[in-house]
């Protein structure tokens, strides 16, 4: 059986160095944002569902949330534990299986950690144990790429230089999906990776989520809470709540 494309990816140890500008400022800024924003109450149960290696987790820690990150790799579960205490907790989780834990007061899926997988089903089932997780009222965040945006400012090739190892990226869109492959030269040593999100417009989000249960109650368009605008925005970040 063929490995999906994330399972080998992000145990790589490259995966870190070519997403390893990200700028912690800005996580941890958005974070308290959008916790503002849903007014969530003080040491609130939460979720940050597809975790990688605890960023934004550690910025809802913080601000003094009782938190949960899991995520589907093992290598980046194990890098997050040294974060981890008795308020703070990683586990491994395919979030398409039932989640072991409920009664979160907010669910977090962040930084494009959607759309991985070969249907739609698969997303509505992610999206069902999300529904399924939420205490009554639970708020819950999803932040997506905008496939307009994509669309227009896809670049097809690009070569960066990061740690003295070569990333040499090549990006098309086919059958609905955006392709990233990595070509990776260190050394004399050569690797190859891939990189495949589902493009899911706005119109079919908003139906999954009607079928999960979940309410849309605002769209933002960047990190900064400026509002979703569909030609020029470089996000889709749904905020909503489960129905009453």
């Amino acid at each position: 059986m063929t490995k999906e494309w994330f399972s080998e990816w992000f145990g790589s140890p490259y995966y870190p160095i070519l997403y390893g500008n990200r700028d912690e400022t800005e996580a941890q800024r958005f974070i308290e944002h959008v916790a503002t924003h849903l007014q969530l109450p003080p040491q609130a149960k939460v979720l940050d569902l597809a975790c990688g290696r605890g960023r934004h987790a550690l910025a809802l820690y913080y601000l003094g949330f009782e938190v949960r990150g899991w995520d589907i790799s093992v290598e980046s579960i194990s890098d997050a534990q040294k974060f981890a205490n008795l308020h703070l907790q990683f586990d491994v989780l395919d979030m398409r299986n039932a989640f072991p834990e409920n009664n979160f007061d907010a669910i977090f899926n962040l930084f494009t950690s959607f759309g991985y997988f070969e249907s739609l089903a698969e997303n509505q089932l992610v999206l069902n144990n999300i529904s399924n997780a939420l205490a009554k009222e639970g708020k819950w965040v999803l932040d997506f790429l905008n496939p307009h945006y994509v669309r227009k400012m896809l670049k097809p090739f690009e070569i960066k230089t990061l740690q003295n190892v070569d990333f040499h990226i090549s990006k098309s869109i086919e059958n609905g999906f955006v392709h990233k492959n990595i070509h990776i030269v260190d050394g004399d040593s050569t690797f190859d990776f891939a990189e495949k999100v589902q493009l899911i417009e706005k119109e079919a989000f908003e139906d999954m989520f009607r079928c999960a249960n979940l309410q849309v109650l605002e769209i933002w368009g960047e990190y900064d809470g400026t509002p979703f605008d569909a030609e020029n925005s470089s996000r889709l970040i749904f905020m909503g709540e489960k129905y009453k």
